[in-house]
C-alpha cells in the first residue's frame, strides 16, 4: 500500500470508529448468531435483515469470511465494495467493517482457535471498541447521551 492508499485507509478507519461510537446511543436491531466449534476452528454465523446497518467487530486476527446468502454493501479500510453470496474472503487484522445489508444476509466469519466459551473467545479474538464523541458539537454530544438514557 503506498502513501496515499494508507492514508485513505486510516482515514477510513477513523470514520468507521466515529459511525460506530455514533451509532451505540441508538437501539441496535436483532442479528442471531450460531456458534460452531470443530477442534483448532471456531466458526460464528450470523443473520443480518435487509436494510439495517451492521458496524462489525475489530478483530485480532487474520480470519475467513463466507457470504452464505445475501447481499451487502461494505465499507473496510480504504474501500467500498459490494459483496454478494456466494463470496470468500479473508479480512486482515484490525479490520473493522460497516455494512449495508440489501439483501438478508447470511455471514460466517471462521477463526483458528480451540476455546469453546463464547466471552473468553470474544475477549481473544475482538478489540473492545472504543465509544468516543468528543469530535462532536456539544450540543450534539448531549442529544445522544440524553438518547442514551432512554434506552
Amino acid at each position: 500500500m503506498d502513501g496515499m492508499d494508507s492514508q485513505v485507509a486510516i482515514s477510513r478507519d477513523r470514520e468507521i470508529s466515529q459511525i460506530g461510537s455514533i451509532f451505540s446511543f441508538f437501539p441496535q436491531v436483532e442479528a442471531p448468531v450460531n456458534h460452531m466449534f470443530a477442534p483448532g476452528v471456531y466458526m460464528r454465523e450470523i443473520t443480518m435483515a435487509a436494510g439495517s446497518f451492521i458496524i462489525g467487530k475489530k478483530h485480532k486476527t487474520k480470519h475467513f469470511n463466507i457470504i452464505l446468502s445475501g447481499k451487502a454493501r461494505v465499507m473496510s479500510g480504504g474501500d467500498v465494495f459490494e459483496v454478494e453470496a456466494p463470496y470468500v474472503f479473508i479480512s486482515d487484522a484490525g479490520v473493522q467493517k460497516v455494512l449495508h445489508i440489501l439483501e438478508e444476509m447470511k455471514w460466517i466469519t471462521v477463526h483458528p482457535s480451540d476455546e469453546t466459551n463464547i466471552p473468553a473467545l470474544e475477549g481473544s479474538l475482538i478489540e473492545e471498541p472504543v465509544v468516543d464523541i468528543s469530535f462532536l458539537d456539544p450540543e450534539l454530544r448531549g442529544m445522544l447521551e440524553s438518547l442514551k438514557q432512554l434506552n
